[in-house]
């Protein structure tokens, strides 16, 4: 009698087991869901601080120079460099969100 005892014991810590590595795996698929979602506004507010100031410089700075080389050589180490910027910050983004997304993973 003991034996089915522990057999019915085994089983349903055994099920148990896989109910709570189920339910791990749908909160760790939310929290992906949900950093996907910070990531990409993450993403729009760094394009928009990088390309906003730019229109306000060199739009009137083209507009007054009409198109002169020295404004054209100004916007392309602008741009360049924004790029680089914009790239740092992503790279400094993506290794902060994987950090934050393993840190709290508790194995079972």
């Amino acid at each position: 009698m003991e034996e089915f005892n522990k057999i019915d014991k085994d089983f349903i810590n055994g099920v148990w087991r896989k109910v709570r590595v189920l339910e791990f795996e749908k909160k760790e698929q939310e929290l992906i869901k949900e950093n996907r979602k910070l990531q990409f506004k993450e993403t729009v507010r760094l394009v928009l601080i990088i390309s906003i100031p730019m229109l306000f410089i060199f739009i009137p700075l083209l507009i007054l120079t009409k198109l002169a080389l020295f404004s054209l050589i100004l916007t392309g180490i602008y741009l360049l460099s924004a790029s680089i910027f914009y790239e740092y910050l992503q790279t400094s983004s993506n290794l902060r969100r994987i950090i934050n997304e393993n840190r709290d993973k508790k194995f079972i």
